[in-house]
């Protein structure tokens, strides 16, 4: 067997790499991004003809033996499953694709289903790893839709009465302060003598004070502007106020203790059709465990749920309410998060495909 690795921009490129030196039959073992592209590791196994590979039954050997290497017919045929294995490989590479296929065909399915919308490779493997003896793929989609909704429903926010202070941070436009406005008018309804607070940390930026103080001064609340974690936590410790953050994302390890602090519940704010990849800078964030909640903005807008589905589910986030940015001047501003409704949206697609016109399979 004949191996290369191959370093390239992009898979299209090294796809051609890989073509040019070691021939239409090659096979994609492993690939992986790097600062450059993509580094693939190609492998040529003389000893089998790629027909034999993709033809691998006793019944048709009499078909492949009177079907010659110079038959125009033989090689288109050669050169569009060349071209499927190596997008099926590419999608696949990270659930062992050409043992899975063979072995559990509803799981490689699943698999290929989650990617559809948008989970992320790991949790896609996950998921497609727990179905088991399922016989169809809409029995085996029903189980996957319930394995996503429990992992939700599991992690759902539910207010505790000693948190003392809730800090909003998210990636620019976002809907951080929107989302903060939603939720203290919320509260200040189910709450109308109770005392709120917000605390702007960007006091570098004047354009940020304008929305929070008219917050305020709407809600007859207080508004300050606080420039370090020592000062942060003296208005936190303040007893029977509700006291709302405002945190930049740059600013989020220079306030780590008071993020950390009994009492204190961090809200990551993101918007449901970001895409996966804008995330990943922030992973060491998620890892020290800064942010412990989710708020989700713009759901109403075209795209899938799956980038936020994945963040959800793979940084261990509490999903606590949405904001659906064109409902907002119905008065309809705030909605405390449901696992059975998001779940049903986020396979509607695949089961309409299916032409089923309800989420059976979600409690």
């Amino acid at each position: 067997m004949k191996m290369k690795k191959i370093n390239a921009k992009d898979m299209k490129e090294a796809l051609k790499i890989v073509r040019d030196t070691l021939g239409k039959d090659a096979m994609i073992l492993t690939t992986r991004k790097t600062a450059d592209g993509v580094e693939v590791m190609a492998a040529l196994d003389n000893s089998k003809n790629f027909t034999e590979t993709v033809l691998n039954t006793s019944s048709e050997n009499h078909i492949r033996k009177s079907m010659t290497v110079t038959d125009p017919a033989l090689d288109a045929l050669r050169e569009e499953l060349y071209i499927l294995r190596q997008v099926v490989q590419e999608e696949l590479g990270h659930f062992a694709y050409q043992d899975v296929a063979h072995k559990h065909p509803i799981q490689a399915m699943i698999y290929e289903k989650m990617l559809q919308i948008e989970l992320v490779k790991p949790l896609s493997k996950t998921i497609a790893g727990t179905i088991k003896d399922q016989n169809s793929l809409k029995n085996a989609l029903i189980e996957a839709s319930n394995t996503v909704y429990y992992a939700l429903k599991d992690r759902v926010y539910v207010a505790k009465e000693n948190t003392k202070a809730y800090v909003f941070s998210g990636l620019n436009g976002s809907g951080k302060t929107s989302s903060m406005a939603a939720f203290a008018l919320q509260y200040r309804l189910q709450h109308p003598k109770s005392q709120i607070r917000f605390i702007n940390l960007d006091h570098e930026k004047a354009a940020a004070h304008e929305p929070l103080q008219t917050l305020a001064k709407i809600l007859n609340a207080e508004y300050t502007i606080c420039e370090s974690d020592k000062e942060l936590k003296k208005w936190i410790q303040q007893e029977d106020v509700l006291t709302l953050i405002d945190l930049s994302l740059e600013k989020a390890v220079e306030y780590k203790d008071c993020l950390l602090t009994p009492g204190v519940m961090g809200a990551f704010v993101m918007a449901a059709p970001t895409q996966y990849a804008a995330y990943e800078r922030l992973k060491p964030l998620f890892a020290a465990k800064l942010f412990k909640l989710a708020v989700i903005t713009h759901i109403d807008e075209a795209g899938t749920f799956g980038a936020a589905t994945s963040l959800l589910i793979q940084e261990n986030l509490a999903p606590w309410f949405s904001v659906n940015a064109q409902k907002q001047s119905q008065g309809k501003k705030l909605s405390f998060f449901d696992a059975k409704n998001w779940t049903e949206q986020l396979f509607e697609n695949l089961f309409q495909a299916m032409k089923e016109t309800k989420l059976k399979g979600v409690a």
